[in-house]
């Protein structure tokens, strides 16, 4: 269900990008993602989180096809991202998502009652994970497998300037490869919305402290060159936000390790 079971039949596209590491296997194209959002009050996390558990059961009880990742930020967003090929690979998982709600049964809407009560806002989005924008050392320092803490830098761009936001991501990576930063980064871009342009870098690392030390690795590394940079990245910025949080595998759904 592509609310991820706790909304099914809400498929609008919405304003907020919310980013992580997409899947669990690198792919050299670029890559399509849906993205759920979900604003849960801290009191109610533990709720929460016991109800997607629930779905998960269910989704390995009906042989449910499609995946997703799970991410909580420190305030409380739960994100559930699910690649897909292509615009016609959504429209088949949306269907298959209103099948189930037509079909329903006993349990389908038990969960579905307790799940409506359980957050307080959701949303979604589609947005393209940018291969050619992003920067994968091999081998890397912490691979995308074994992130668990992710940090989320939001840019949103000046209209207009897309060309220009794009060749600051090119200078990103050439300045990690010419400092052999043995850490990447991924770069998401919103595909529709009024926030656009928007471009979100993810960063990862083991865990705070693991992700803090290569932070500061990689600011003493580059020096002027990363402030030099950083400053220009700023110029194209309307905007910038950063968001911290961790991927939470236990509420994840891969049904091909099932």
């Amino acid at each position: 269900m592509k609310t991820r079971g706790l909304v099914l039949g809400v498929l609008c596209l919405g304003v907020v990008l919310s980013l992580g590491i997409a899947a669990r296997a690198q792919a050299p194209e670029n890559q399509l993602i849906w993205v759920s959002e979900f604003v849960v009050e801290p009191a109610r996390s533990a709720e929460f989180e016991a109800v997607v558990k629930d779905w998960l059961a269910f989704y390995v009880e009906i042989k449910y096809p499609w995946s997703f990742t799970v991410y909580r930020t420190e305030d409380f967003h739960y994100y559930l991202l699910s690649p897909i090929k292509d615009m016609a690979g959504l429209e088949e998982m949306m269907k298959t998502d209103m099948e189930l709600a037509a079909k329903g049964g006993p349990k389908y809407e038990a969960l579905l009652k307790r799940s409506r009560g359980s957050y307080s806002f959701m949303n979604n989005d589609l947005v393209v994970l940018r291969y050619d924008l992003s920067y994968l050392p091999e081998p890397p320092r912490v691979s995308t497998q074994d992130a668990r803490f992710i940090c989320w830098d939001y840019y949103y761009g000046l209209p207009g300037m897309e060309k220009e936001s794009e060749q600051i991501a090119k200078d990103w990576q050439a300045l990690y490869k010419s400092k052999n930063i043995p850490d990447g980064f991924l770069n998401y871009m919103l595909i529709m919305g009024p926030d656009m342009p928007l471009t979100v870098g993810a960063r990862w690392g083991k865990d705070a402290a693991d992700f803090n030390a290569a932070d500061e690795f990689l600011r003493k590394t580059a020096g002027d060159a990363y402030t030099a940079l950083a400053d220009k990245t700023m110029a194209l910025c309307r905007k910038y936000e950063r968001r911290l949080g961790y991927l939470l595998e236990a509420l994840s759904y891969w049904p091909q390790t099932k």
